[in-house]
């Protein structure tokens, strides 16, 4: 992709090496131009909210977490902890891998992870980076997939000691090691990563520029980065992203497609794709949220896990409305360090 391509040009683009399918370019710009306007962003926020209090028929879904049920005990005896979307209670953990799989904390199905790694052309002998890796799914489906020694950083000590145990248990313990850092402070000598991924671990944190900087050094020569995150259409936030940062559990900073690509072009990196995955990433989300449905109203999940079902839900409603509004998107971005007979 050549350099000053926009980021609608962009998002026609598929995977690295792959083609333009401008029909379909031209149907998700359309789209988007719909739902950007008043009557279509008030049209799709209906859609999502209706969708929701469908699968949990004659459970209110409040705008706000909902308040527990009282008399619900725990097996030691305690009291129940009220439904929360602020750190990782037991609970919660449950809801959201049952949501969207095993050792995944966001909308991933099996096929996608793959879809998002095989270009990388990763092998066993290389060396992989994830930043923020939640419970390390996506470092276990490298290693499985690729062969390649992942390891990968978690801020939340709670969230990388799961994680790591988790790698134990599908026997992955040396190929996918999950480390508790801050983003910002991962522990990678120069030149030593073949690659590094994020999977919307990057849009809290405030200093980006930094961030990308430490990637850039890790990468060997030839290196590889796939961020995929929410993204700012626009240089500047909108009401919309306003109203949804106050409600996050963790505070948002968003950063515009546009300057996140020329923070890495400045760093030397070839930025090979950016590509709009929002009709993707709210499909999935939603489908998930069906499934969980299903399955609580089939009595394969406890019913004790509906209130807290419906807390996660009110949270991914409002990222997903935020999606719809046009003025953020998912984004997946591949960029490339060059190698060196590339430099000479």
């Amino acid at each position: 992709m050549a350099n000053g391509t926009t980021a609608d040009s962009a998002e026609e683009s598929a995977e690295p090496g792959g083609t333009t399918n401008a029909a379909n370019g031209f149907r998700a710009r359309a789209a988007a131009a719909w739902y950007a306007t008043p009557i279509g962003r008030w049209w799709d926020e209906r859609q999502i909210n209706a969708r929701v209090h469908a699968w949990w028929e004659g459970y209110e879904f409040q705008p706000s977490a909902p308040k527990a049920k009282p008399a619900a005990k725990s097996s030691k005896g305690e009291p129940s902890l009220a439904p929360t979307v602020r750190g990782w209670p037991v609970p919660r953990l449950e809801v959201v891998q049952a949501l969207f799989g095993e050792g995944m904390l966001s909308p991933a199905q099996p096929e996608q992870l793959v879809k998002i790694i095989n270009p990388l052309g990763l092998n066993e002998k290389m060396t992989v980076i994830e930043v923020g890796a939640g419970l390390g799914g996506l470092a276990r489906v490298v290693a499985a997939e690729t062969g390649a020694y992942v390891t990968a950083f978690e801020s939340d000590p709670l969230l990388a000691k799961l994680g790591m145990e988790l790698s134990t248990k599908h026997g992955v313990a040396r190929k996918a090691v999950i480390k508790q850092a801050a983003a910002t402070a991962f522990d990678a000598r120069p030149k030593s990563v073949d690659a590094v991924l994020a999977k919307e671990s990057l849009f809290t944190i405030e200093d980006k520029p930094t961030l990308f900087a430490a990637i850039r050094k890790a990468l060997k020569p030839g290196g590889q980065f796939m961020l995929s995150d929410y993204m700012l259409a626009g240089d500047s936030q909108g009401p919309a992203t306003a109203a949804w940062s106050a409600d996050e559990p963790v505070a948002p900073h968003l950063m515009p497609i546009a300057k996140t690509r020329a923070a890495l072009e400045g760093l030397g990196l070839q930025v090979r794709v950016v590509e709009d995955v929002t009709a993707e990433f709210r499909s999935a989300a939603l489908a998930a949220f069906a499934t969980l449905a299903d399955r609580i109203k089939s009595g394969e999940i406890s019913e004790g896990m509906r209130p807290w079902a419906l807390c996660e839900g009110d949270l991914w409603s409002r990222r997903l409305t935020l999606l719809a509004s046009g003025e953020v998107k998912m984004i997946r971005l591949y960029a490339r360090l060059p190698a060196v007979k590339e430099l000479t």
